[in-house]
């Protein structure tokens, strides 16, 4: 039989709940934008392939989109931005594990 926790316990879990819900929506965030930007990578990449096989096409990027190629300038941080937000979550949830033992004792 578990016994009831104590309002002790309870605030202190929605203190930590507090502290921890933005952060666990920025870290969201920045997943959902990873995301975002792995697929227009992939098909910035594919538009300028067909680019590449049709003269035609490229010629008719270029008179439209100004420095179209500009994207490729810029280095792919994707797996480096999602193993920081994998460590943060890590990091959260010691934290919540930490303040939960706390709350349980």
């Amino acid at each position: 039989m578990s016994r009831p926790k104590s309002k002790i316990s309870v605030d202190l879990l929605d203190e930590v709940k507090n502290d921890l819900m933005p952060q666990l929506r920025d870290i969201s965030q920045i997943i959902h934008l990873c995301a975002f930007a792995a697929e227009a990578r992939r098909v910035l990449s594919d538009i300028d392939l067909a680019a590449q096989v049709s003269p035609q096409l490229e010629a008719s990027l270029d008179r439209f989109i100004e420095a179209r190629a500009e994207w490729t300038t810029h280095d792919d941080n994707l797996g480096v931005v999602l193993r920081s937000a994998a460590w943060q979550i890590e990091e959260i949830n010691a934290q919540f594990d930490a303040s939960s033992m706390k709350a349980s004792s």
